[in-house]
C-alpha cells in the first residue's frame, strides 16, 4: 500500500459510505438535486478527502485535526439523511443503516484522534465489526434507478 489511510481500518468503511451517500444524493428529486443532494456529495467527499490527505501530514496536530474535520463532516451527512428520511427520499430503514454506519465511523475516527501518539496511528487491539454496518440496501437503490435508465 502506497498511502498511509490505505492502511486505516476506517478507509473502506468510509469509502462505502461516501459511495452510498451519493447513491442516495444521485436519487433525491431534480427539485432538491442543488440544495440537498451535492451538499450531501460535499460532505461526504470532505469525509475521504480528509482521512487521506490527515493521513499525509507530518505532525500530529495537523494530522488529528483533519480527522476531526472529517468526523464533522459525517456528522454533516446524517443531517442531511435526516431530512432526505423526513422527507421520504430514503427509507427510515436506509437511514437507520447509513446512520449506523456514519456512527461506526465517527467512533473510529474518534479513536484515532485519542490515541494518535508522536505521529503513530494505534488501531492495534481495536476491533470493529463493519458486518453490523452493511448498505447493501443502499447500493441496491443504484441498481433499481440504472434499471430504469
Amino acid at each position: 500500500m502506497a498511502f498511509r489511510y490505505e492502511a486505516l481500518k476506517v478507509w473502506p468503511l468510509a469509502l462505502e459510505y461516501t459511495d452510498a451517500c451519493f447513491v442516495i444524493a444521485d436519487n433525491v428529486p431534480q427539485s432538491v438535486q442543488f440544495s440537498i443532494g451535492e451538499q450531501l456529495r460535499r460532505a461526504a467527499t470532505s469525509l475521504v478527502a480528509n482521512i487521506a490527505e490527515g493521513s499525509g501530514k507530518t505532525t500530529g496536530r495537523s494530522e488529528r485535526n483533519f480527522y476531526d474535520i472529517a468526523r464533522g463532516s459525517v456528522a454533516e451527512t446524517v443531517g442531511l439523511l435526516a431530512l432526505c428520511q423526513r422527507r421520504a427520499y430514503i427509507s427510515r430503514d436506509q437511514y437507520l443503516q447509513m446512520y449506523n454506519r456514519a456512527n461506526l465511523i465517527s467512533s473510529m475516527l474518534w479513536g484515532l484522534i485519542k490515541t494518535h501518539t508522536s505521529r503513530k496511528l494505534s488501531e492495534v487491539g481495536v476491533v470493529y465489526d463493519s458486518n453490523a454496518h452493511m448498505l447493501d440496501t443502499i447500493f441496491e437503490s443504484r441498481s433499481d434507478a440504472e434499471q430504469n435508465e
